[in-house]
């Protein structure tokens, strides 16, 4: 199919002149080093560095409205517009006056997601209540939101977007976990027909012309058409891959769907049902995943269509006046993942209304993390850490759309690249180092479990998994390099996993975790186990296989989950033939010790070594630092972390000690970084790289992300990028040498007993053995966190009040520590 990605002239000149702009300052940087490491947090006035190495600078006024805002929509005949929030807290609806850009009413629900209508004369709103399986009635009638009952759904709906039809006698509903299309009448309050979609609807929109519904199907790349008075199936579109947010023309023959893995928009044509046209909203047109489009939205006239790009943190704006040949002329910045949007008004009153998931910064949770609460809600758990806000934007500023285009081509460094430092060797096949292992453990923050280490900006009091816990750890970081400015992309294990192995979480996941999270997803696949959320980019170990180099998996989406007792099995193809059978990772943390990995690691490995034949990548899944709490009878959190850091070590000293020392590289990572406090962010992260060719005794204070470690071995192994993410991340190349150090790595001993075990009369046990703690992240880590917490340092203990985003100079780290330090590098 003709794909038709016209853009306009303004537009490619904008871009064109700022990427020249863009070079130049930083070829001008090479002279010129930065005095301080960057860290999140506030830049210039209104420009704000995320944890990711992104930035915002959003247009328009900004409402806060706390939570996880998942869905906004105009109130027809006012000014006012409801948004949705679906977080890992409270669920609620919130009331906003456009005009004033604040919130007039918040209306707290037990739970909800996504799907919001309201009638044609602006007096009656409907809301998808999630898990709850029903619709939300609400009376508008006085401009303020009454609860007016609900209209129940067979059990396991799951209902996710929903429209009215003309008339609004009928209420369409996608019922996302049912593959269903019900239709409502909403005189009679109850479902009068249902047919089927495809795999996890998304939402719906009412053809009135042709008596139609179009239905996304986020789980596969196709439309559903349906007759709007049986549900009956009409047809089926094919559109590019996670179809989600949609919109259709006033005149009825156009409709509009995000291909959320894709940085595309797919026109279909109500006529023929075929989609005609796919816009790409890549900052670049780029054929890289990462724009994540996930929201569109249409002006009054139709002839403008607003699309919101989560993972660009902007709003494409796209002329669609001439079908089959829409142009982009430019973007808005917006705030953190825009989740939704909506226009309000006619002409040039109209407003645009944006609804950002994760808000206007990232935040530190030292200073949050409570554990005391009669209620046991831990306000420094991600969480709750992140707080939504909503942009409105005012018609007026589109007049100024090609100087905001630029300051969104700023903020995104992927068209902004990031000064960064030389590698100091040859890359890929023509490089030293032709093997890459990548160690990935589970949920810890930097300062739990280095902010004990005076060479680097650490937190000691946070420190509950400090040197006594860790000592293998530690030394690591003093005999190779210290990262203290590394944050992770993901906020929580569901999208960590995505973002360590293909630097990128899909939007399935990244919507809907705050809820299963807090027990409000429903009955739905676990993620990893679910390929339907698979991105559509690839994983590490495809772009292994498309380029012929050798790889396994220990563990990480080798599940078991449908695989015979005691086993696992590949989640992806290229998995087939390329995992160890026997090594089970972090879906059976309760039942597997990683002594037990490291042994059928271990026996592996001399067998690699013994017949030359170790794979260029290994992944491998070492999960026991999550810990079960304090279980009875368990080891305790302390003895499992520490079993955790032994383990670790023993490996990297048997690779050390190997043939294959000289020419690998050893990767340590953890899969996000939402169960503890850290000072400076609560997405910052231990991570470590051991191998001949990284410098000893370093303190590297580059502000780094999860995919700087995945750019890094992707370059070190010739592997091209798969993201938007890794491509723009800076590689680790700061802390790279070109002479090898072949000293080896050897294992200290664990320093308490990591046969340690919980007691009945541990703090917490009753609750532990309550919580689902067999697999990682199915218990609720708010509760899991003061667990740890006070299992280390004791029942009445509190975490200290600390300063917020508390980082020290260049200068007091200098002083603090002989080490040798780097900033940020010199060049690309």
């Amino acid at each position: 199919m003709l794909r038709m990605m016209a853009r306009a002239c303004t537009y490619r000149m904008v871009v064109a002149l700022f990427l020249i702009a863009s070079t130049a300052s930083a070829a001008g940087a090479q002279e010129n080093h930065a005095t301080a490491p960057r860290q999140p947090g506030p830049v210039s006035g209104s420009e704000t560095l995320l944890p990711n190495g992104w930035s915002l600078s959003p247009a328009g006024a900004q409402v806060a409205t706390g939570g996880f805002p998942l869905h906004v929509i105009a109130i027809p005949h006012t000014h006012l517009v409801v948004m949705m929030s679906n977080g890992y807290g409270e669920h609620f609806l919130s009331l906003i006056d456009s005009a004033t850009a604040r919130v007039v009413q918040r209306v707290p629900i037990h739970e909800g997601w996504m799907g919001l209508a309201v009638n044609a004369a602006g007096s009656r709103l409907y809301a998808s209540s999630g898990a709850g399986d029903s619709i939300l009635i609400f009376d508008l009638t006085n401009r303020q939101l009454k609860e007016e009952g609900a209209i129940a759904l067979p059990a396991g709906t799951f209902p996710a977007g929903i429209v009215l039809g003309e008339g609004d006698r009928l209420l369409y509903v996608a019922g996302n976990l049912a593959n269903k299309l019900l239709i409502v009448d909403t005189a009679q309050r109850k479902v009068v027909a249902e047919g089927p979609t495809g795999k996890k609807p998304y939402t719906c929109v009412v053809d009135s012309l042709h008596g139609h519904v179009y239905v996304s199907n986020w789980g596969e790349n196709t439309l559903s058409v349906l007759d709007a008075s049986s549900a009956k199936p009409v047809a089926t579109v094919k559109v590019q891959e996670k179809p989600g947010d949609m919109v259709i023309s006033p005149d009825r023959m156009r409709v509009f769907v995000t291909d959320g893995d894709r940085n595309l928009v797919s026109m279909v044509n109500t006529e023929t049902q075929q989609a005609e046209e796919e816009i790409d909203v890549s900052l670049n047109r780029t054929p890289l995943a990462g724009s994540t489009p996930d929201g569109v939205a249409l002006s009054a006239n139709g002839r403008t269509l607003f699309v919101a790009c989560a993972n660009n943190n902007s709003v494409a704006v796209v002329d669609v006046t001439r079908r089959r040949h829409a142009a982009v002329p430019g973007f808005l910045p917006v705030g953190w993942f825009p989740s939704s949007l909506t226009v309000l008004g006619t002409g040039s009153e109209q407003r645009l209304v944006v609804a950002n998931a994760k808000g206007a910064h990232s935040f530190e949770n030292g200073s949050k993390f409570v554990l005391n609460s009669s209620d046991h809600i831990n306000k420094g758990y991600v969480g709750l850490v992140l707080q939504g806000t909503v942009s409105v934007i005012p018609f007026r500023e589109l007049k100024h759309l090609p100087v905001y285009t630029q300051q969104v081509l700023r903020n995104s460094p992927f068209t902004t690249p990031q000064a960064s430092a030389a590698a100091p060797f040859a890359l890929g096949r023509r490089g030293p180092i032709q093997h890459v292992i990548y160690i990935i453990k589970e949920n810890r923050t930097y300062d739990q479990v280095l902010g004990d280490m005076k060479e680097g900006n650490g937190e000691a009091s946070y420190a509950i998994f400090g040197e006594q816990v860790t000592p293998n750890q530690h030394a690591m970081a003093r005999q190779f390099t210290l990262f203290d400015n590394l944050y992770h992309n993901a906020e929580v294990s569901a999208t960590g996993h995505f973002w360590t192995d293909s630097a990128i979480a899909p939007e399935y996941v990244e919507k809907l975790w705050p809820s299963t999270y807090s027990g409000r997803g429903g009955h739905r696949m676990e993620y990893h186990d679910d390929d339907d959320d698979y991105p559509a980019s690839g994983f590490l170990w495809d772009q292994c296989a498309k380029k012929g180099i050798s790889y396994r998996s220990y563990g990480e989406f080798a599940r078991v989950l449908g695989a015979a007792p005691g086993k696992v099995r590949p989640f992806t193809p290229s998995l087939q033939g390329h995992i160890n059978p026997d090594y089970r990772g972090s879906d059976v943390i309760a039942t597997v010790s990683d002594t037990e990995r490291y042994g059928i690691w271990h026996r592996e490995f001399m067998q690699f070594v013994e017949e030359r034949s170790l794979p260029a990548f290994e992944v491998i899944s070492l999960p026991g630092d999550h810990t079960v709490g304090t279980r009875p009878g368990a080891q305790t959190p302390r003895a499992m972390v520490a079993e955790n850091d032994l383990m670790l070590a023993k490996m990297l000293d048997d690779i050390s000690h190997s043939i294959y020392w000289k020419s690998t590289a050893v990767f340590v990572i953890e899969d996000d970084a939402q169960n503890g406090p850290d000072h400076i962010d609560c997405h910052r992260t231990t991570a470590f790289v051991l191998s001949p060719y990284i410098r000893r005794h370093f303190v590297d204070h580059t502000m780094y992300s999860s995919a700087s470690v995945v750019r890094t071995m992707e370059l070190l192994l010739g592997l091209p990028p798969m993201t938007q993410y890794d491509a723009s991340a800076v590689p680790m190349w700061a802390s790279f040498q070109a002479a090898p150090d072949m000293t080896p790595f050897s294992a200290v001993p664990a320093r308490i007993p990591i046969e340690e075990k919980n007691t009945l009369q541990s703090y917490g046990a009753a609750e532990s053995m309550r919580m689902p703690l067999d697999a990682a992240d199915q218990a609720d880590d708010g509760e899991l966190n003061e667990i740890l917490w006070k299992s280390v340092r004791g029942a009445g203990s509190e975490p200290p009040s600390r300063r917020l985003n508390a980082a020290l100079t260049l200068q007091q780290m200098r002083q603090q520590s002989g080490q040798k330090h780097a900033t940020t590098p010199s060049r690309q």
